[in-house]
């Protein structure tokens, strides 16, 4: 009862129908196969063609099937990169707080990474989540919500605020448990932040809260379904979380897996009493499955079902 069938139209006659759509605050997707169609393909704010002739010079997208299904495909797709983008954008500022965290509880200790642990943070916590996350696939059903496009929506302020107060409970839980064991030497006097060299007990205890959070930060912040595939269907990237997170925690009681030009591990820290070690893997195991299952049992569900009364992200 709402559509409307315009045929036997010009060229000019259909790139101007596309445009008074668009007047009217309708977005609108034009699909053709022949020179006729290409200036409302142009003109449309989305545009398909069904062959590589004549009308794909002017479309972003070319199907070679010709079926309507294309339609729902080019959006799902459309989805799909949104998620990922919004995902790498909260990713990154997390990573961003975790490192100022590092900064700030190592200033604080006197201390500071050394060239290796950088080294290691970044490329070994950041480099494969870049090249793995956008390999999920999209949900090949077109869903009613709409994706969190929009950053600043309450939905990913909740998200993000809440993350990086978690964040900075798990460094001061962290640190601060080394600080209170009755065992802890601190260094005297505290290095300066410009050695390089700096091994110490603070800094293996935060290098190693580091490693966890990075891998909590990016198994919590992948929105998933049901714009794409669930972070475990992306074997690549749920691969090297599990493989990252099993060697990171074997770092905590195992000093041969550590690299000391690398993770700067010290025998201080291993000399330290296996129940300390103990408790600080229990509290960073903790915090991780704590934030993943906040942000996927409280802001993904319960939030969103009392704003949007739907589970479903959409933005507000």
């Amino acid at each position: 009862k709402k559509t409307v069938v315009l045929a036997r139209m010009k060229p000019e006659q259909k790139a101007k129908a596309i445009l008074l759509l668009q007047e009217s605050g309708a977005k609108t997707l034009m699909i053709g196969d022949g020179a006729n169609d290409c200036a409302a393909i142009k003109q449309a704010d989305v545009g398909i063609s069904f062959s590589e002739t004549d009308a794909s010079h002017s479309a972003p997208f070319i199907s070679l099937n010709s079926s309507i299904q294309c339609v729902l495909d080019v959006l799902c797709e459309a989805r799909g990169t949104i998620v990922n983008n919004v995902e790498m954008f909260k990713y990154m500022l997390a990573l961003s707080m975790v490192k100022f965290f590092d900064l700030f509880t190592l200033v604080f200790a006197g201390g500071n990474f050394i060239d290796g642990q950088y080294l290691y943070v970044n490329f070994v916590g950041l480099s494969p989540v870049l090249f793995t996350i956008g390999l999920a696939r999209p949900s090949r059903r077109l869903n009613k919500a709409l994706p969190p496009s929009n950053v600043l929506s309450s939905y990913h302020v909740v998200s993000y605020f809440s993350h990086v107060a978690l964040l900075f409970l798990w460094f001061v839980s962290s640190y601060g448990y080394l600080r209170i064991f009755p065992g802890y030497v601190p260094p005297n006097p505290p290095r300066p932040i410009e050695v390089t060299d700096n091994y110490t007990v603070d800094q293996n205890v935060v290098f190693l809260t580091t490693n966890l959070a990075f891998m909590a930060s990016i198994s919590a912040l992948v929105i998933g379904s049901p714009f794409k595939a669930r972070l475990w269907r992306n074997s690549l990237l749920i691969g090297w979380i599990v493989c990252n997170t099993l060697y990171n925690a074997a770092l905590f009681f195992v000093p041969a897996l550590s690299i000391r030009a690398v993770h700067g591990m010290t025998n201080a820290y291993y000399d330290l009493p296996l129940s300390f070690r103990v408790s600080l893997f229990a509290i960073n195991a903790a915090f991780f499955f704590v934030i993943v299952l906040f942000e996927d049992l409280v802001i993904k569900r319960v939030f969103l079902c009392l704003l949007y009364t739907s589970p479903s992200p959409r933005d507000s």
